[in-house]
C-alpha cells in the first residue's frame, strides 16, 4: 500500500490525439502523463 502507480496515455495519430483530448476535456488526465504522437504539426497544436 502506499506505491505509486505511474500511468502514461499514448494517443497515436488523429484519433488517438482525440482521445487525449477527450480524455482531458472529462478530467481523467489529472495524475496522468499524456504523450500525442502525429505526423501533421497543426494536428498536434490542436491536442490539449
Amino acid at each position: 500500500m502506499g506505491e505509486r502507480i505511474n500511468i502514461v496515455v499514448v494517443g497515436v495519430g488523429g484519433c488517438g490525439c482525440n482521445t487525449l483530448n477527450r480524455l482531458y476535456e472529462v478530467g481523467a488526465t489529472e495524475d496522468v502523463l499524456a504523450v500525442a504522437v502525429h505526423t501533421e504539426a497543426v494536428h498536434l497544436q490542436s491536442v490539449k
